[in-house]
């Protein structure tokens, strides 16, 4: 894969949480697909973009940078969106929120089959009033 086809791929993963579509999710991860931060899945991830959506109205993802070298491209990233249904058992508190996170990704035939993702969860909580 060329340097701007793994990139191509991490805007496609964008799109399909910008546009609430996981189907899109099948173009980018591989099936044997695997999270090594929080050992999260395809199907999981698929599932992660649907509740995130539900409890964020206006939910979007803009791509901060990215950067490929060999088997590997990582993409920083800021998220927002406004806390309108519950998430992570926390009702709805109205709030804005704009979180960053990062994303490293392993290719292997023109899928990601490993990450190393995060988000900034506790900056996430705060904002929701749940952490001081």
């Amino acid at each position: 894969m060329t340097t701007e086809e793994m990139k191509a791929l991490g805007r496609v993963a964008v799109q399909a949480w910008n546009e609430g579509r996981p189907e899109l999710l099948d173009k980018v991860y591989a099936p044997n697909y695997r999270n090594h931060f929080n050992g999260e899945t395809l199907a999981m991830l698929k599932q992660s973009l649907v509740a995130t959506r539900a409890a964020f109205a206006g939910f979007t993802i803009t791509i901060d940078d990215q950067i490929v070298e060999g088997d590997k491209g990582v993409t920083r990233w800021t998220a927002r969106g406004v806390h309108t249904g519950e998430h992570l058992g926390i009702p709805a508190t109205g709030r804005q929120i704009e979180i960053t996170g990062i994303n490293i990704g392993r290719f292997e035939n023109g899928k990601i089959v490993d990450e190393w993702a995060c988000g900034d969860d506790v900056g996430l909580l705060r904002q929701l009033g749940v952490l001081p």
